[in-house]
């Protein structure tokens, strides 16, 4: 019998930064053996086969949500080092805040499961229903301008040359970032703050190596967190508005309402879903059209490809690289035995580059989704009960950011010499850190 190799799943749960920036060929080396393996370093079965891994997406009779990030949260340490930090008087009380929040109410969204989870996914729908997207499109297009001024200079500014920019920080993370905090109620003096707290509760997921200081900042965000959503729900209770955080605070079906823990808990999860991963999209498009400048030249002229240019850059590159599923029984899943407990990591990003899937994965090819998100059927977001339910909010953001940045410049392309292309340190989330450009405005 041949076992697979897991030197590179090693390697990248080890956060070593080469494997993490191409992790494909570990996936490949996995698939071609064992489809589903055992990984003693992740602690945690490993699917890397597209078909096995659709199928665990929907078994929830066999597979619970309930621990989405996995084992590696459990052994990062951070539960010892809030027990010290609480012993400590400086720490205490927000230690002790953040323990009792965790024991109130029912798990909610990517944690839950059926029925709780079916429940929420029928309140909170509305929030991101076609009709609610189209109605935010011009603030979105106001938002992203308004970024690319900053960027770029207004509109109609005379420029003798390119303008050499990292587009990570300014456009990249700022988009989703400005554009779910409008949503959420969130004015822009509290935009630090606000990303401050979406990065600080994103620093285990995939990361079994978190730091006494990062689990402070932690703590110290999910807190401040529930102090200011706490409020902010209260106020859209009474005077509800056009944007997300009302749809929370007013969500209602036939006399069923959130609870205050639910309402908290989806809040903070659009904060993150929706700040960090369509900054990882946008950046790895972006990252696409310079190195491949003919897919450049036809997007600039045909904008209708830019959906199928989505789709293409969350399978080639996807966001979420994968979460895991909990066993709730023993169960055979492709001949192996899951035993009751123990994790399965479906890995997103492994069967979107499953060559019995599609024709030559490791390409970037822009008619590979010729119908756009109609026809894609990647798991970048996921499939199932649990397929991302911002999944129009990120593909309505990155078209009208895309379709903008090609409007409001002649040519994009790599800064030469400057992009090393690391990744953050995670193997769950992975996106370029910097991406430096010239640009040349229109």
């Amino acid at each position: 019998m041949v076992t697979a190799d897991h030197t590179g799943i090693d390697a990248m749960v080890a956060l070593d930064m080469d494997t993490l920036k191409c992790p494909y060929p570990a996936f490949a080396a996995l698939r071609e053996v064992e489809p589903i393996s055992w990984s003693q370093s992740m602690g945690s079965w490993i699917v890397t086969d597209y078909e096995l891994l659709r199928m665990i997406l929907v078994d929830t009779h066999n597979f619970s949500n309930r621990a989405a990030g996995g084992p590696q949260q459990e052994r990062s340490g951070m539960m010892q080092h809030i027990m010290a930090l609480a012993q400590e008087p400086d720490h205490a009380e927000v230690c002790g805040r953040f323990m009792a929040s965790l024991s109130d109410g029912p798990r909610v969204l990517i944690g839950a499961d059926p029925p709780d989870h079916v429940r929420q996914r029928r309140l909170v729908n509305g929030a991101f229903r076609p009709s609610a997207m189209r109605a935010m499109e011009p603030t979105m297009t106001r938002i992203i301008d308004d970024l690319l001024d900053r960027v770029l200079g207004p509109l109609g500014d005379h420029h003798d040359g390119p303008i050499t920019v990292d587009i990570v920080p300014p456009f990249s993370v700022m988009v989703p970032m400005s554009i779910i905090a409008t949503a959420l109620g969130v004015p822009e003096g509290d935009y630090g703050r606000f990303k401050f707290w979406s990065d600080a509760m994103l620093v285990a997921l995939g990361n079994a190596h978190v730091t006494r200081e990062q689990t402070l900042n932690y703590v110290t965000a999910h807190v401040a967190f529930d102090d200011y959503f706490s409020a902010k729900l209260g106020e859209r209770t009474e005077d509800p508005r056009e944007d997300i955080i009302s749809d929370i605070a007013t969500a209602e079906l036939d006399g069923d309402r959130l609870g205050a823990k639910e309402q908290l808990d989806m809040a903070r999860q659009f904060l993150q879903a929706g700040n960090e991963t369509t900054t990882k999209l946008l950046s790895h498009g972006i990252r696409i059209m310079c190195e491949m400048p003919e897919v450049q030249e036809r997007l600039r002229a045909d904008r209708s490809l830019i959906e199928r240019f989505i789709e293409e850059s969350i399978r080639h590159e996807s966001p979420v690289t994968g979460l895991f599923r909990t066993a709730v029984r023993d169960v055979e899943v492709g001949g192996v035995t899951v035993k009751e407990g123990q994790y399965v990591w479906v890995a997103y990003a492994a069967a979107n580059h499953d060559g019995a899937k599609y024709v030559d994965p490791e390409a970037f090819d822009l008619d590979r989704f010729p119908d756009g998100q109609l026809g894609a059927d990647h798991l970048g977001f996921g499939h199932g009960e649990h397929f991302c339910v911002g999944a129009r909010l990120a593909r309505t953001e990155a078209r009208i950011a895309f379709d903008r940045l090609l409007d409001r410049t002649t040519d994009i392309r790599l800064a030469p010499g400057a992009n090393d292309f690391d990744v953050n340190r995670s193997f769950v989330l992975r996106g370029i850190e910097e991406l430096h450009l010239e640009l040349n405005p229109a």
